[in-house]
């Protein structure tokens, strides 16, 4: 017996006939559909017969990319978790987690979609979800996080062959605007006062954040994960070399890459940094040869009774119990770079440069963050550019 999912039939005779294609079409839901095509008059055979093996091709195609049409968002939300999560940090798997299972007004993944079959959710009902979100009160950043990670689950599922090819009804919606919100930043003054009170207090650790993030740029994982061995202070230019980051997630402390390749880098050093650091690490080597129980870390930031590695919380607080105890307002962590490249903008220096010392993936996204400097900048040019051609020219004249 022939497998033909077309059928053809000639209606007519003479100059009138004419012919009639009828085929069946599989729907995402199981069901066959039947369609059918009537050719004009005249039409020659062969073009009806070409039509005819295109129509069955796609039929073919279809059957093989629809294995199985009773899978359940629920179901993929099990897979990706058990075996496509292997080369994902875990800081990023704790946070897309956090989206899955979230019991709260059941906008969680699972609460809302679990038991829903991937080829029922139409682009409507996904439109219906962002809505949704936001109604929830969910930040429009939060809500993108949301419909990015289902976009993530329909493409393992087409890959998965659980839906017809190219069905991703997350992949096209309208989102809320994003909300931008002014960067916040040390002045070159409130920066030098807070250096200046952590070196007369003698508050090493303390001094070493504010230069770390200061002066360098530098992530509150990376200040963690810095250690002296990856700092050359004794050559002729003298860097620090970003390398890794320090996360703790779950009770679980993880040495991890950078997030992109860019992120590996030299920063190099000024010389005022070269000899906070070369003090502290003669204090690191004092206090190793003094306590014989000493945990040989090599960290920059460590506690100072045992030698073992700052973690970025305590690092966090640290910083903020300083910061407590001055005059001026108090700003995160992440805001001292924020001002170290926001100061670096100010005086010059080009999105690429920002991007290279930063670690950006790209300099727009130092040009989309550090706008304000750069304005700054631009302002101090045309300011510039009138004195020289304007004043100058009038007082020559």
């Amino acid at each position: 017996e022939e497998n033909i999912m077309a059928s053809l039939i000639t209606i007519g005779k003479g100059a009138s006939k004419k012919y009639k294609l009828t085929w069946d079409v599989n729907t995402t839901d199981g069901t066959r559909k039947r369609k059918s095509k009537t050719f004009p008059a005249g039409t020659l055979l062969s073009t009806v017969k070409q039509f005819k093996l295109k129509v069955e091709q796609e039929y073919a195609l279809r059957e093989l990319q629809i294995v199985e049409n009773t899978k359940t968002v629920g179901d993929v939300v099990e897979v990706y978790l058990e075996t496509y999560t292997k080369f994902i940090s875990p800081s990023t798997i704790k946070g897309y987690k956090s989206i899955i299972y979230n019991h709260k007004d059941g906008k969680g993944i699972l609460d809302y979609w679990g038991k829903t079959y991937l080829h029922k959710i139409t682009i409507d009902a996904a439109q219906r979800y962002v809505n949704f979100l936001v109604d929830c009160g969910l930040a429009p950043k939060s809500v993108r996080s949301y419909i990015n990670l289902m976009s993530v689950l329909f493409q393992l599922a087409d890959e998965l062959s659980y839906i017809r090819r190219g069905f991703n009804p997350f992949a096209k919606l309208r989102m809320p605007p994003k909300k931008s919100k002014p960067i916040e930043v040390f002045t070159e003054s409130e920066l030098r006062e807070l250096i200046e009170k952590a070196e007369k207090e003698d508050n090493e650790m303390v001094l070493l954040i504010l230069v770390l993030g200061g002066l360098c740029g530098l992530r509150r994982g990376e200040m963690a994960g810095l250690k002296y061995e990856n700092i050359s202070l004794d050559d002729l230019y003298p860097e620090m070399k970003i390398t890794e980051s320090v996360i703790k997630v779950d009770r679980v402390i993880y040495e991890k890459a950078p997030k992109t390749a860019a992120g590996v880098r030299s920063i190099p050093l000024g010389k005022k940094t070269v000899e906070l650091l070369k003090k502290a690490r003669e204090n690191y080597e004092k206090r190793k040869s003094e306590n014989p129980d000493w945990t040989d870390s090599g960290h920059v930031l460590y506690q100072e009774d045992s030698g073992l590695a700052m973690l970025p919380k305590v690092i966090g607080r640290r910083y903020k119990k300083f910061m407590q105890s001055t005059d001026i307002p108090y700003r995160n962590l992440h805001v001292l770079r924020h001002t170290f490249a926001s100061l670096l903008a100010k005086n010059g220096a080009s999105p690429k440069d920002l991007q290279s010392l930063l670690g950006h993936s790209d300099s727009y996204t130092s040009i989309q963050i550090y706008t304000h400097s750069y304005k700054d900048v631009q302002r101090k040019n045309t300011m510039l550019l009138d004195h020289e051609i304007l004043e100058k020219g009038s007082e020559v004249g």
